[in-house]
């Protein structure tokens, strides 16, 4: 520390200039977050995601089930109804027989609203995974193994560049804290 330079020349002795990770301490974090598909994930397939790849990294994975207001869930549900009967009629005026998969889906669509009528909620699952390296290792280096562990295991990470300190908190911190605005798991 040199006390002797003038306050005009005086600053930072350091800025971070990347968005992407959260600093703490003598850590640093970077996270993404996962869009978990509808028909679910084995828990085998997150292994790549938690595997860290260097001695002293450290990697977590919270999973949120955020309930979605009703109006929202029955705007979702209203759309996959109108969607499937959309296509539905498209086919039956292009003289397409319908798959089982466009029956299946269109059970479902019925089944959607069906539920929420009986007092059933409707949720939209993600994940969030956080790796947190001490300061001194290079954090967007390990910012890059993680969206490709994420993308061996078949999703596709999303950044979240500007709330990097909440993710880190949501996935770190057992306080039932999620992403979302009202910050209740």
């Amino acid at each position: 520390m040199n006390a002797d330079v003038p306050w005009a020349n005086a600053g930072p002795s350091g800025a971070d200039t990347s968005v992407r990770h959260y600093s703490h301490d003598a850590w640093d974090s970077i996270s993404a977050t996962i869009t978990l598909p509808a028909k679910g994930a084995v828990m085998g397939a997150l292994a790549p995601m938690l595997t860290p790849s260097d001695p002293g990294e450290r990697r977590c994975l919270m999973v949120a089930f955020p309930i979605l207001t009703q109006s929202i869930a029955e705007r979702t549900a209203d759309n996959a109804e109108f969607a499937s009967d959309m296509g539905g009629e498209l086919r039956r005026r292009a003289g397409i027989k319908p798959k089982a998969r466009h029956r299946n889906e269109a059970a479902k669509a019925q089944g959607m609203d069906e539920r929420l009528a009986r007092g059933n909620s409707l949720t939209r699952p993600y994940a969030v995974c956080t790796v947190t390296v001490p300061r001194t290792a290079p954090i967007a280096e390990y910012g890059r193994r993680l969206d490709a562990a994420i993308r061996v295991a078949g999703f596709a990470p999303l950044r979240l560049d500007l709330a990097q300190d909440r993710a880190f908190a949501a996935s770190t911190l057992p306080l039932g804290v999620c992403l979302t605005r009202d910050g209740v798991a």
